[in-house]
């Protein structure tokens, strides 16, 4: 029989002990905190301002310049909020920023191409493949399948603010960017919204100004185009899965929401008839995400209040959905505020632990929210996760000057063990590896004790 070595034992116990009791586990319903222990700001590669790539802004821009974000269900424990985004003459670094909920930790995962004036105008690419940042607005994406961050659009013009129409994806597990193919429409894609929907693993596509709403399939790089919608920009979108619903919010111009049928998105979108307080349906780019737990819309605009659209128990079409704002408790004492530039996809719901995140700058915190009380179990594969985050070279998110290495999830710094343990209840299997790792321990101190003695 193989031996089992104590540092064997000590490394099982490790790999099946989890840490403490998560923060947001304490979040109670309508209660909001500070998640983040550190900032985007942290690895700004640039902090002078001065580089070729830093724009009229520097940093700032990759969050001020109408920028959205995705999350990335399956990167980390618990999922990790992706920053990627500028454009214009605000920010050119093509970087990519992770906030892992987890370890609650910001790390910059790739470095922005140097030359920021080295951007291709037909493909808006820059030489070594990475996308010439943009404003993305709420058209970024999570694709589950290939662990990637999805920008729908790249900039190819820092003057004239020109979006192009093919998307571009960075492999969260590599560290490396691939191109995806072009929108058939070949127009910009300025202003656009976009969500994720699993059912079918396509990505949905609604663009201002007469554009096509559009799905895009990551896996065989396909469009397919639908009929033209005439939405000013800022539009905000999420799916209901349930119901099988793309909902869309036009708050800059129409003021409307309208609704396709995902299972016949040929017979054209629907505008609802809504009640309640209008708030998130009357000004555009707020944040919107779906909740499955209270089966319902959440909208967030400024402050510490959110905005629900609860569809109805009827029909969809003909019967209205219900927005009502839900104050904080009164208790809760840490209040958030919004980005003037608009919120976007930086408002995100985080399955894991049913609880909405909001990033507003890149120099500020990462906010949580619990809308409801439930708390999911621990995800099946809860454990040892392996450091998908980082890239050799690349700050880590331990601390600002890159070195954290095991817990931030970057490469660099002080080069740790490679992996993570999640943050779940420590089951009984683990308690009882302490245990016997205990008893080893103390018969090898005794055995090396009556060696010394003889």
């Amino acid at each position: 029989m193989k031996q089992i070595t104590t540092v064997t034992l000590l490394w099982l116990c490790l790999g099946t002990q989890s840490s403490a009791q998560h923060p947001l586990d304490d979040l109670e319903e309508g209660h909001w905190m500070v998640l983040s222990e550190n900032t985007m700001s942290d690895f700004d590669p640039c902090p002078t301002q001065d580089c070729a790539y830093s724009g009229a802004e520097g940093q700032s821009g990759a969050v001020d310049d109408w920028v959205g974000a995705a999350f990335a269900t399956e990167h980390g424990a618990l999922g990790s909020l992706v920053v990627w985004g500028g454009g214009h003459g605000g920010y050119w670094g093509s970087e990519v920023y992770v906030f892992d909920v987890d370890t609650r930790l910001w790390s910059r995962v790739s470095d922005p191409y140097p030359n920021g004036n080295a951007c291709d105008m037909d493909t808006g690419l820059y030489p070594d493949g990475s996308p010439c940042p943009a404003h993305t607005y709420d058209a970024v994406e999570y694709h589950p399948g290939t662990n990637s961050f999805v920008t729908l659009a790249a900039e190819t013009n820092h003057m004239g603010g020109y979006f192009n129409d093919t998307p571009s994806m960075f492999d969260l597990g590599a560290g490396t960017w691939r191109q995806g193919c072009q929108r058939p429409d070949g127009r910009g894609i300025t202003g656009a919204a976009s969500a994720y929907d699993a059912t079918r693993d396509l990505i949905w596509f609604i663009g201002a100004y007469n554009q096509r709403v559009a799905s895009y399939d990551v896996d065989t790089c396909t469009w397919t185009a639908y009929e033209q919608y005439n939405v000013d920009i800022d539009v905000v979108a999420a799916i209901d899965p349930g119901r099988d619903l793309l909902v869309t919010i036009d708050g800059r111009g129409t003021q409307t929401v309208f609704v396709h049928d995902l299972a016949d998105p040929g017979a054209g979108g629907v505008t609802i008839t809504t009640t309640g307080d209008l708030e998130a349906q009357n000004q555009g780019a707020n944040g919107f995400e779906w909740d499955p737990i209270t089966e319902q819309f959440v909208a967030y605009v400024d402050g510490a209040s959110v905005y629900t659209l609860r569809p109805p128990a009827g029909a969809w079409e003909t019967e209205p959905w219900t927005w009502t704002r839900i104050d904080p408790a009164p208790t809760s004492t840490v209040v958030p505020s919004a980005n003037g530039n608009g919120t976007y996809s930086r408002f995100r719901y985080v399955p894991a632990k049913n609880v909405f995140i909001l990033l507003s700058a890149n120099d500020g915190p990462v906010w949580a929210y619990r809308l409801s009380p439930e708390i999911p179990p621990p995800r099946p594969d809860a454990g040892v996760v392996p450091r998908d985050g980082g890239m050799p070279g690349v700050d880590g998110g331990g601390s600002p000057d890159g070195g954290g290495g095991d817990a931030g999830g970057g490469a660099s710094g002080d080069g740790g063990c490679g992996c993570r343990v999640a943050s779940h209840a420590s089951s009984p299997a683990s308690a009882w590896a302490i245990v016997v790792l205990g008893a080893i321990l103390m018969f090898r101190r005794r055995r090396g004790s009556r060696r010394s003695r003889s």
